[in-house]
Protein backbone atom coordinates (compact mmCIF):
# COMPACT_ATOMS: atom_id res chain seq x y z
CA UNK A 1 0.00 0.00 0.00
CA UNK A 2 1.26 3.33 -0.81
CA UNK A 3 2.56 5.53 2.07
CA UNK A 4 1.51 8.62 0.80
CA UNK A 5 -1.88 10.56 0.59
CA UNK A 6 -5.25 8.44 -0.13
CA UNK A 7 -8.41 9.89 -1.38
CA UNK A 8 -11.79 8.94 -1.33
CA UNK A 9 -14.38 8.69 -4.25
CA UNK A 10 -18.38 7.74 -3.80
CA UNK A 11 -20.53 6.65 -6.41
CA UNK A 12 -24.31 7.41 -5.14
CA UNK A 13 -26.03 5.49 -7.70
CA UNK A 14 -30.10 4.23 -8.34
CA UNK A 15 -28.95 0.64 -6.95
CA UNK A 16 -25.77 0.60 -4.88
CA UNK A 17 -23.23 3.42 -3.13
CA UNK A 18 -19.61 2.63 -3.96
CA UNK A 19 -16.93 3.93 -2.18
CA UNK A 20 -13.05 3.78 -3.35
CA UNK A 21 -9.97 4.91 -1.92
CA UNK A 22 -7.07 5.55 -4.46
CA UNK A 23 -3.81 6.68 -4.60
CA UNK A 24 -2.48 10.52 -5.70
CA UNK A 25 -1.66 8.15 -9.32
CA UNK A 26 -5.22 6.79 -9.44
CA UNK A 27 -3.97 3.09 -8.27
CA UNK A 28 -7.02 1.25 -6.24
CA UNK A 29 -6.39 0.65 -2.39
CA UNK A 30 -9.94 -0.54 -1.30
CA UNK A 31 -13.24 -0.51 -2.19
CA UNK A 32 -16.40 -1.69 -0.50
CA UNK A 33 -20.35 -1.05 -1.65
CA UNK A 34 -23.34 -1.14 -0.34
CA UNK A 35 -26.32 -3.12 -2.72
CA UNK A 36 -29.46 -1.63 -1.90
CA UNK A 37 -31.64 -4.50 -2.61
CA UNK A 38 -29.25 -6.98 -1.17
CA UNK A 39 -28.79 -4.83 2.42
CA UNK A 40 -31.85 -2.85 2.54
CA UNK A 41 -34.73 -4.64 1.09
CA UNK A 42 -36.30 -6.18 3.94
CA UNK A 43 -36.47 -3.41 5.65
CA UNK A 44 -37.33 -0.77 2.95
CA UNK A 45 -39.14 -2.93 0.70
CA UNK A 46 -37.51 -1.48 -2.55
CA UNK A 47 -36.84 -2.78 -5.84
CA UNK A 48 -33.78 -1.91 -7.64
CA UNK A 49 -33.20 0.94 -5.30
CA UNK A 50 -36.45 2.23 -5.89
CA UNK A 51 -40.48 2.43 -5.37
CA UNK A 52 -42.81 2.94 -8.24
CA UNK A 53 -46.41 4.23 -7.90
CA UNK A 54 -46.89 3.31 -12.10
CA UNK A 55 -50.89 4.76 -11.43
CA UNK A 56 -48.94 8.14 -11.29
CA UNK A 57 -45.40 7.08 -13.18
CA UNK A 58 -43.78 8.10 -9.76
CA UNK A 59 -40.59 6.67 -9.47
CA UNK A 60 -38.12 7.51 -6.07
CA UNK A 61 -35.96 6.19 -3.18
CA UNK A 62 -36.12 6.56 0.37
CA UNK A 63 -33.49 9.67 1.87
CA UNK A 64 -33.14 7.59 5.14
CA UNK A 65 -32.10 4.50 3.08
CA UNK A 66 -28.78 6.30 1.71
CA UNK A 67 -27.54 7.65 5.16
CA UNK A 68 -28.05 4.15 6.09
CA UNK A 69 -26.05 2.67 3.54
CA UNK A 70 -23.14 5.35 4.08
CA UNK A 71 -23.03 4.49 7.40
CA UNK A 72 -22.42 0.77 6.05
CA UNK A 73 -20.25 1.72 3.36
CA UNK A 74 -17.66 3.33 5.34
CA UNK A 75 -17.91 0.84 8.14
CA UNK A 76 -16.39 -1.95 5.61
CA UNK A 77 -14.05 0.73 4.22
CA UNK A 78 -12.56 0.35 7.57
CA UNK A 79 -12.93 -3.04 7.93
CA UNK A 80 -10.02 -2.25 4.98
CA UNK A 81 -7.60 0.15 5.93
CA UNK A 82 -7.26 3.15 7.87
CA UNK A 83 -9.48 5.81 6.78
CA UNK A 84 -7.23 7.94 8.20
CA UNK A 85 -4.79 8.75 5.65
CA UNK A 86 -7.40 9.93 3.50
CA UNK A 87 -6.94 13.90 2.70
CA UNK A 88 -9.71 14.07 -0.12
CA UNK A 89 -13.22 13.08 -0.66
CA UNK A 90 -15.35 13.83 -3.52
CA UNK A 91 -18.40 11.84 -5.68
CA UNK A 92 -20.80 11.04 -8.11
CA UNK A 93 -24.16 10.76 -7.81
CA UNK A 94 -27.15 10.06 -9.99
CA UNK A 95 -28.26 13.31 -11.87
CA UNK A 96 -31.57 14.90 -11.32
CA UNK A 97 -32.92 13.67 -7.74
CA UNK A 98 -33.97 15.91 -5.61
CA UNK A 99 -33.63 15.81 -1.73
CA UNK A 100 -36.38 18.40 0.35
CA UNK A 101 -34.34 19.66 3.95
CA UNK A 102 -36.65 20.37 6.68
CA UNK A 103 -36.59 23.49 8.32
CA UNK A 104 -34.05 23.00 10.97
CA UNK A 105 -32.34 20.41 9.39
CA UNK A 106 -28.71 22.26 8.90
CA UNK A 107 -28.43 22.42 13.00
CA UNK A 108 -29.33 19.00 12.80
CA UNK A 109 -25.98 18.55 11.02
CA UNK A 110 -23.99 20.24 12.32
CA UNK A 111 -24.78 18.92 15.83
CA UNK A 112 -23.91 15.55 14.45
CA UNK A 113 -23.09 13.12 17.01
CA UNK A 114 -21.04 9.42 16.62
CA UNK A 115 -23.00 8.02 19.46
CA UNK A 116 -25.70 8.07 17.41
CA UNK A 117 -25.94 6.33 13.40
CA UNK A 118 -27.21 8.72 10.43
CA UNK A 119 -30.20 7.63 10.18
CA UNK A 120 -31.11 8.21 13.67
CA UNK A 121 -30.02 11.49 14.07
CA UNK A 122 -31.33 12.22 10.51
CA UNK A 123 -34.32 10.41 9.95
CA UNK A 124 -37.09 13.39 10.56
CA UNK A 125 -34.91 16.39 8.87
CA UNK A 126 -36.70 16.02 5.36
CA UNK A 127 -39.74 17.74 4.79
CA UNK A 128 -40.47 14.88 1.73
CA UNK A 129 -38.40 11.31 2.95
CA UNK A 130 -38.41 10.59 -0.75
CA UNK A 131 -36.12 11.76 -3.57
CA UNK A 132 -37.33 11.43 -7.27
CA UNK A 133 -35.54 8.95 -9.13
CA UNK A 134 -34.27 9.95 -12.74
CA UNK A 135 -36.81 6.81 -14.12
CA UNK A 136 -39.84 9.43 -12.64
CA UNK A 137 -42.65 10.25 -15.89
CA UNK A 138 -45.22 12.07 -13.19
CA UNK A 139 -44.72 15.18 -14.66
CA UNK A 140 -46.18 15.91 -18.00
CA UNK A 141 -48.21 19.21 -17.02
CA UNK A 142 -45.38 20.85 -15.91
CA UNK A 143 -43.37 19.86 -18.49
CA UNK A 144 -45.48 21.25 -21.18
CA UNK A 145 -45.82 24.72 -19.06
CA UNK A 146 -41.74 24.44 -18.64
CA UNK A 147 -41.59 24.33 -22.75
CA UNK A 148 -44.33 26.91 -23.12
CA UNK A 149 -42.56 29.62 -20.63
CA UNK A 150 -39.76 30.99 -22.65
CA UNK A 151 -41.84 30.10 -25.79
CA UNK A 152 -41.02 26.59 -26.95
CA UNK A 153 -38.67 23.96 -26.57
CA UNK A 154 -35.59 25.12 -28.00
CA UNK A 155 -35.72 28.69 -26.77
CA UNK A 156 -35.72 26.82 -23.29
CA UNK A 157 -32.38 24.50 -24.36
CA UNK A 158 -31.23 27.81 -25.09
CA UNK A 159 -31.64 29.11 -21.50
CA UNK A 160 -30.95 25.95 -19.78
CA UNK A 161 -29.53 23.44 -21.95
CA UNK A 162 -32.08 21.57 -22.68
CA UNK A 163 -35.91 20.98 -23.60
CA UNK A 164 -38.06 19.89 -20.51
CA UNK A 165 -38.02 16.45 -19.26
CA UNK A 166 -40.16 14.26 -16.65
CA UNK A 167 -36.74 13.93 -14.25
CA UNK A 168 -35.58 17.27 -13.91
CA UNK A 169 -35.64 18.98 -10.70
CA UNK A 170 -37.62 22.27 -12.14
CA UNK A 171 -40.36 20.00 -12.73
CA UNK A 172 -40.06 18.06 -9.94
CA UNK A 173 -40.41 20.85 -7.76
CA UNK A 174 -43.35 22.40 -9.33
CA UNK A 175 -44.65 18.92 -8.74
CA UNK A 176 -44.32 18.25 -5.62
CA UNK A 177 -45.06 22.33 -4.40
CA UNK A 178 -48.68 21.94 -5.95
CA UNK A 179 -49.59 18.31 -4.75
CA UNK A 180 -47.72 18.60 -1.00
CA UNK A 181 -47.67 22.65 -0.11
CA UNK A 182 -47.31 22.25 3.31
CA UNK A 183 -44.27 20.30 2.82
CA UNK A 184 -42.87 22.48 0.54
CA UNK A 185 -43.27 24.98 3.11
CA UNK A 186 -41.36 23.37 5.43
CA UNK A 187 -38.38 22.74 3.40
CA UNK A 188 -35.24 24.80 4.18
CA UNK A 189 -33.06 23.49 1.02
CA UNK A 190 -33.89 21.65 -1.55
CA UNK A 191 -30.51 19.74 -2.72
CA UNK A 192 -29.61 17.73 -5.53
CA UNK A 193 -28.45 13.98 -4.74
CA UNK A 194 -25.06 15.43 -4.98
CA UNK A 195 -25.35 18.54 -2.87
CA UNK A 196 -26.97 16.23 0.10
CA UNK A 197 -24.30 13.56 0.25
CA UNK A 198 -21.93 16.32 0.46
CA UNK A 199 -23.49 17.77 2.96
CA UNK A 200 -23.84 15.23 5.64
CA UNK A 201 -19.84 14.44 5.19
CA UNK A 202 -19.55 18.44 5.78
CA UNK A 203 -22.63 18.88 8.32
CA UNK A 204 -23.66 21.64 6.90
CA UNK A 205 -25.71 22.03 3.69
CA UNK A 206 -23.21 22.10 0.63
CA UNK A 207 -23.70 24.24 -2.67
CA UNK A 208 -25.08 22.65 -6.16
CA UNK A 209 -22.10 22.04 -8.39
CA UNK A 210 -22.50 24.00 -11.32
CA UNK A 211 -22.22 20.83 -13.76
CA UNK A 212 -25.21 19.34 -12.33
CA UNK A 213 -27.03 22.31 -11.64
CA UNK A 214 -27.29 22.40 -15.77
CA UNK A 215 -29.49 19.21 -15.09
CA UNK A 216 -32.47 21.02 -13.74
CA UNK A 217 -33.88 23.11 -16.44
CA UNK A 218 -33.73 26.12 -13.97
CA UNK A 219 -30.27 27.59 -14.01
CA UNK A 220 -29.48 30.41 -16.98
CA UNK A 221 -26.35 28.95 -18.56
CA UNK A 222 -25.73 32.35 -20.50
CA UNK A 223 -25.99 34.59 -17.91
CA UNK A 224 -24.62 32.39 -15.06
CA UNK A 225 -27.92 32.26 -12.82
CA UNK A 226 -30.84 30.93 -11.50
CA UNK A 227 -33.31 31.89 -14.50
CA UNK A 228 -36.36 34.18 -13.04
CA UNK A 229 -39.27 33.24 -15.70
CA UNK A 230 -38.94 29.63 -14.51
CA UNK A 231 -38.20 30.44 -11.08
CA UNK A 232 -41.78 32.30 -10.97
CA UNK A 233 -43.44 29.08 -13.00
CA UNK A 234 -42.14 27.14 -10.51
CA UNK A 235 -42.86 28.46 -7.57
CA UNK A 236 -45.33 31.39 -8.31
CA UNK A 237 -44.56 35.11 -9.27
CA UNK A 238 -44.84 35.86 -5.57
CA UNK A 239 -42.67 32.81 -4.63
CA UNK A 240 -39.36 33.33 -6.58
CA UNK A 241 -37.30 34.55 -3.80
CA UNK A 242 -38.45 31.96 -1.81
CA UNK A 243 -37.64 28.84 -4.00
CA UNK A 244 -34.07 31.24 -4.78
CA UNK A 245 -33.44 30.81 -0.97
CA UNK A 246 -34.38 27.02 -0.86
CA UNK A 247 -32.21 25.90 -4.02
CA UNK A 248 -29.02 28.38 -2.39
CA UNK A 249 -25.96 29.51 -3.86
CA UNK A 250 -24.42 27.71 -6.82
CA UNK A 251 -20.67 26.42 -6.50
CA UNK A 252 -18.97 27.52 -9.91
CA UNK A 253 -15.45 26.39 -9.24
CA UNK A 254 -15.47 22.24 -9.56
CA UNK A 255 -11.98 22.45 -7.79
CA UNK A 256 -10.78 22.99 -4.61
CA UNK A 257 -12.59 22.01 -0.76
CA UNK A 258 -15.99 22.82 0.41
CA UNK A 259 -14.39 22.48 4.09
CA UNK A 260 -13.25 19.74 6.21
CA UNK A 261 -15.31 16.89 6.87
CA UNK A 262 -17.50 16.79 9.82
CA UNK A 263 -15.79 15.53 13.27
CA UNK A 264 -18.97 12.46 13.33
CA UNK A 265 -16.87 10.77 10.58
CA UNK A 266 -13.77 11.37 12.57
CA UNK A 267 -14.93 9.80 16.01
CA UNK A 268 -16.53 7.18 14.29
CA UNK A 269 -14.02 5.67 11.61
CA UNK A 270 -11.35 7.47 12.55
CA UNK A 271 -10.53 10.13 9.55
CA UNK A 272 -8.10 13.04 9.68
CA UNK A 273 -10.12 16.23 11.08
CA UNK A 274 -7.95 18.16 8.24
CA UNK A 275 -10.00 15.64 5.41
CA UNK A 276 -11.32 18.06 3.01
CA UNK A 277 -14.48 17.64 0.87
CA UNK A 278 -14.72 18.64 -2.38
CA UNK A 279 -17.69 18.97 -4.74
CA UNK A 280 -19.90 16.79 -5.78
CA UNK A 281 -21.23 16.06 -8.79
CA UNK A 282 -24.10 14.12 -10.75
CA UNK A 283 -23.32 10.85 -12.74
CA UNK A 284 -23.06 12.94 -15.98
CA UNK A 285 -20.52 15.11 -15.83
CA UNK A 286 -18.59 13.03 -13.96
CA UNK A 287 -18.72 10.07 -16.83
CA UNK A 288 -17.09 12.74 -19.41
CA UNK A 289 -14.44 13.84 -16.51
CA UNK A 290 -13.38 9.97 -16.45
CA UNK A 291 -13.07 9.68 -20.40
CA UNK A 292 -9.62 9.99 -21.34
CA UNK A 293 -8.52 13.16 -23.39
CA UNK A 294 -6.70 11.47 -26.26
CA UNK A 295 -6.86 7.74 -28.12
CA UNK A 296 -8.00 4.84 -25.92
CA UNK A 297 -5.34 2.80 -25.92
CA UNK A 298 -3.86 0.21 -23.35
CA UNK A 299 -1.71 2.42 -21.76
CA UNK A 300 -4.29 4.94 -21.32
CA UNK A 301 -6.53 2.04 -19.49
CA UNK A 302 -4.01 1.82 -16.69
CA UNK A 303 -2.81 5.28 -16.79
CA UNK A 304 -5.46 7.69 -17.32
CA UNK A 305 -4.98 11.06 -18.13
CA UNK A 306 -6.44 14.15 -16.62
CA UNK A 307 -8.47 15.95 -19.61
CA UNK A 308 -6.70 19.59 -21.01
CA UNK A 309 -8.24 22.86 -18.83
Amino acid sequence: MSSGPLYLGFDLSTQQLKGIVITSDLQVVAEAKVDFDGDFKSKYDISKGVYVVPAESEVYAPVAMWLEALDLVLARLKEKISLGDIKGISGSCQQHGSVYWASGAEAKLAALSADSALVDQLKDSFSHPYAPNWQDHSTNAEVEQYNAKLGDADRLADATGSGAHHRFTGPQIMRLKRKFPDMYANTERIALVSSFLASVLLGNYAPMDISDVCGMNLWDIPNAKWNESLLELTAGKDGADELRKKLGEVRQDGGGSMGAIHGYFVAKYGFSADCQIAPFTGDNPATILALPSGPWTRSSRSAPRRLSS
